[in-house]
C-alpha cells in the first residue's frame, strides 16, 4: 500500500488542516514499524503491547481469532428488514492496520489503563514511558468540526471537551462493528463499547451518558443547537467536494444550504438506497452545520465548510474526514 500511493497527490498541503485516514495513514505508521524492527508489524504489536499486557484475547489477523467468540457484524438497511449478516466480515489485509484488531471489551480497558497510569498495565509491566504517554496527550492538531468527537487530534487520541474536563477517546467502525473508548484522567475512569450493527452515535451517547451520570462524571455534551438569526453567504459554500470514493455536492436553493451525497452504484444497490441522498444543512456558525438525518436509522451528524482564502470554501469536513473542493 505504501509503495502504490509513492505518487498520489495530497489532498491538502502538509500541516494546512486535519483529515482522519484510517486505511493509508496506519498502514504508513505500520510500514515505519517494520522498517525499524525488521519484522511484520503483528510482531513488533504481539512483542510490544499485547504480550506485555497479558492480551490473550486480541489479534491483528482474523486467522488467529477464536471464531466462538467472535461477534458477526451486522448492518441494518431497514427498520421492516432488521439486522442482517454483514457481507463483508473482515476489511482486506492492507487495512488491517487500520481496523484489523480484534479485542474484547476488558482487554480495551486493560490498554486504557496503560493511558491513566503512565504506562504501566494492570499486571505491574511498563509499556511505554511516562514521557511518551505525555507526549501522547499533548502533541495535538486543531479538528475542523469539533462537535461530532472533539477539537483538537492528539498521538492516536481524539481531545474532546466535555463541559471542560478533557477526556480521551479511541474509536473504530468497520461494516458493521463499532467500537467506543473514553478515558477521563480527571476522575481516572475508562468506559469502553464494542457493538456489532446499528446506528452508532445514539447508542453511544445513551449508554455512556447513563453509566457516566451513575458515576459522578462529566457526561457527553449534546450537539449546538442552530442559529436561525445568522445570515450567512450561502453562494461561498456551493460546490463539489471529494476524495476518492466520496463526492459531497453542497448547493443553496430558497436561503437553505443542502448536501447530497453521493453513493457508489453498488453500494447504493447493496443498502437499497437511492445513489443520491440530500440533506439540510442547518448553520451553527459561519463554517459549522448540523446536518438532521433523512432516514429514522440515521444519527444527526456535524460538517464543517471552511478556509475561504479565495472566496468561496476549499474544503468540508465530517466525520473525521477532509474533502478538498473539486468543483
Amino acid at each position: 500500500m505504501v509503495e502504490n500511493i509513492a505518487d498520489a497527490p495530497q489532498v491538502f498541503p502538509l500541516g494546512h488542516t486535519h483529515g482522519y485516514s484510517a486505511a493509508l495513514g496506519y498502514a504508513i505508521l505500520a510500514r515505519i514499524l517494520e522498517v525499524h524492527d525488521g519484522t511484520r508489524w503483528d510482531d513488533v504489536m504481539r512483542d510490544r503491547l499485547f504480550d506485555p499486557m497479558g492480551l490473550t484475547s486480541t489479534n491483528s489477523r482474523h486467522d488467529q481469532v477464536d471464531e466462538t467468540r467472535a461477534a458477526t457484524g451486522h448492518l441494518i438497511r431497514s427498520l421492516e428488514e432488521g439486522p442482517i449478516v454483514t457481507p463483508i466480515d473482515y476489511l482486506p489485509r492492507a487495512f488491517g492496520p487500520g481496523g484489523g484488531i480484534t479485542s474484547t471489551t476488558r482487554e480495551v480497558l486493560t490498554m486504557a489503563h496503560v493511558l491513566l497510569n503512565e504506562g504501566t498495565a494492570p499486571n505491574g509491566k511498563r509499556i511505554i514511558s511516562a514521557d511518551s504517554i505525555r507526549e501522547m496527550t499533548r502533541s495535538r492538531v486543531p479538528v475542523p468540526d469539533p462537535y461530532l468527537f472533539g477539537p483538537e487530534w492528539a498521538l492516536g487520541l481524539i481531545v474532546c471537551d466535555w463541559h471542560g474536563e478533557t477526556v480521551y477517546a479511541t474509536d473504530g467502525s468497520t461494516i458493521g462493528q463499532n467500537a467506543r473508548l473514553r478515558i477521563l484522567p480527571d476522575s481516572n475512569t475508562a468506559i469502553a463499547m464494542l457493538t456489532n450493527g446499528g446506528p452508532r452515535e445514539s447508542f453511544y451517547h445513551t449508554v455512556f451518558n447513563e453509566i457516566l451520570t451513575d458515576l459522578g462524571t462529566a457526561t457527553i455534551p449534546d450537539l449546538p443547537a442552530p442559529d436561525p438569526t445568522l445570515n450567512l453567504d450561502l453562494a461561498r459554500c456551493e460546490g463539489v467536494y471529494e476524495r476518492p470514493g466520496t463526492r459531497y455536492e453542497v448547493s443553496a436553493e430558497d436561503g437553505t444550504l443542502y448536501l447530497t451525497l453521493v453513493l457508489d452504484p453498488m453500494q447504493a444497490e447493496f443498502l437499497q438506497k437511492p445513489d443520491r441522498i440530500r440533506y439540510e444543512l442547518l448553520p451553527v456558525s459561519e463554517t459549522h452545520f448540523l446536518m438532521p438525518p433523512v432516514d429514522p436509522l440515521e444519527d444527526t451528524q456535524t460538517v464543517a465548510i471552511y478556509d475561504f482564502t479565495n472566496g468561496t470554501a476549499r474544503y468540508l469536513h465530517t466525520n473525521c474526514r477532509v474533502n478538498p473542493r473539486s468543483g
